[in-house]
C-alpha cells in the first residue's frame, strides 16, 4: 500500500521587490525571488511532488497555499476579495490570508488596516491622484515570531526586509490599490485595479480595529516543554504552530490532524525532524530539515514528529 503523503518542491515566483534569501537557499542567486510556494494546486503555480516527478496537483487539490515571501521592497498596497464578490465574478474563492514572521531586518514592518477616522472619499480620492497612501494606514513593526491574520477586505502590505509564511485561501486574485509610483521592466507603471477595491475594501471601524487585536507575538520562544499555538481557524484552513524541544524528542500529532477532513500540510521552519506517518503495516518516514514541505492526503494515519533538535513545524489542515 503506498501512502498518500507526498514531499513537495517549490513553485518559484520571481518578483521586483524579491529579496536574496530565497534564491541563495535553492542555489539561484541569479534570480530575484519574491516568492516560494510550496503548497500549491493553483493552475497557475502548483508545487511539484518530488517523488513521484509530477505537479501536487495530479494527486489532490488544496483548498489553501502555503507559500514563503522575502521583501527587499515594499510590496504594493492591495486588497483581496472575499467569498461572496468571487462567486459572484467567477473568482474561485475569496483570498484571507495570514502571516507567520520568520525574519525582518530593525525597522521592518507591514501595513495593515486603515488608521481611525479615514474615509473612502479622502481615500480613494489620493489613489486616484496617485498620491502616498501610506499614511492611512496602520504600520506594525515586526519581529520574528509574530503572527498577524488579514481577512478579505482589508487594506494592506507587507514592507521591505521582511522574510515571512504565508498561508491563504487557494486564489491568485490580487487588487493592486497603489504601487508607490513603482515602474517595471519597461519603465511602465504597474497595473492597478482601482475599480475593484473600490467595491471590496472594507472601511468599518470596528473591523480594522480588530485586526491589531488577533495579533500574536513571540511565538517561537520554547523552553524544555512542547509548546503549541493555533494561529488562525479559517473556513478553508487551520493553521497550527508547534515547537519542540530535543528533550521532547518524539511527539503524537494525532490530536492536531485525527478530526481533519482537508489534506494536511506540515512545513519545517527550522530545526530538523522525522515525520513519520504509520497505517496498518505500513511506516513511512521522512527526514526533513529547514523549509521542507509534507502533504497528505491520507485518511485514519497516525502521525509522530521526532526531533532531533528544537524544531519548529506549522501544520496546515
Amino acid at each position: 500500500m503506498d501512502l498518500k503523503v507526498y514531499q513537495t518542491s517549490p513553485f518559484i515566483v520571481e518578483k521586483i521587490w524579491g529579496g536574496s534569501q530565497l534564491g541563495k537557499f535553492l542555489g539561484l542567486t541569479n534570480k530575484i525571488i519574491g516568492e516560494t510556494w510550496h503548497a500549491s494546486t493553483l493552475i497557475e503555480g502548483p508545487s511539484f511532488e518530488t517523488r513521484k516527478q509530477k505537479t501536487l496537483d495530479h494527486f489532490l487539490q488544496l483548498p489553501y497555499l502555503l507559500k514563503l515571501i522575502d521583501t527587499s521592497d515594499h510590496l504594493s498596497i492591495q486588497v483581496h476579495p472575499d467569498d461572496d464578490y468571487a462567486k459572484k465574478n467567477n473568482l474561485g474563492s475569496g483570498k484571507s490570508e495570514c502571516w507567520l514572521i520568520l525574519e525582518a531586518q530593525k525597522g521592518a514592518g507591514i501595513y495593515l488596516g486603515f488608521q481611525e477616522n479615514v474615509s473612502k472619499e479622502d481615500f480613494f480620492r489620493d489613489v486616484k491622484a496617485s498620491k502616498d497612501i501610506s499614511p492611512y494606514l496602520n504600520f506594525f513593526a515586526v519581529k520574528s515570531g509574530d503572527f498577524f491574520y488579514v481577512p478579505a477586505g482589508t487594506i494592506h502590505a507587507i514592507g521591505k526586509d521582511v522574510l515571512l509564511l504565508e498561508v491563504q485561501q487557494s486564489s491568485g486574485v490580487t487588487y493592486r490599490v497603489w504601487d508607490w509610483n513603482r515602474t517595471d521592466d519597461n519603465g511602465q507603471p504597474r497595473e492597478l485595479h482601482i475599480e475593484q477595491a473600490l467595491k471590496i475594501t472594507n472601511f468599518d471601524l470596528q473591523f480594522n480595529r480588530n485586526l491589531a487585536a488577533l495579533k500574536q507575538e513571540n511565538l517561537f520562544s520554547s523552553e524544555s516543554e512542547a509548546k503549541c499555538f493555533l494561529l488562525v481557524e479559517h473556513a478553508n484552513f487551520k493553521a497550527t504552530l508547534l515547537t519542540i524541544s530535543a528533550q521532547n524528542s518524539s511527539f503524537d500529532l494525532a490530536f492536531l490532524v485525527n478530526k481533519s477532513t482537508r489534506p494536511i500540510t506540515f512545513f519545517l521552519i527550522k530545526g530538523s525532524a522525522e515525520v513519520v506517518f504509520s497505517k496498518g503495516k505500513v511506516v513511512l518516514p521522512f527526514k526533513i530539515n529547514k523549509w521542507d514541505c509534507l502533504v497528505s492526503a491520507e485518511e485514519d494515519v497516525k502521525i509522530y514528529l521526532n526531533a532531533f533538535e528544537e524544531t519548529s513545524i506549522l501544520i496546515v489542515s
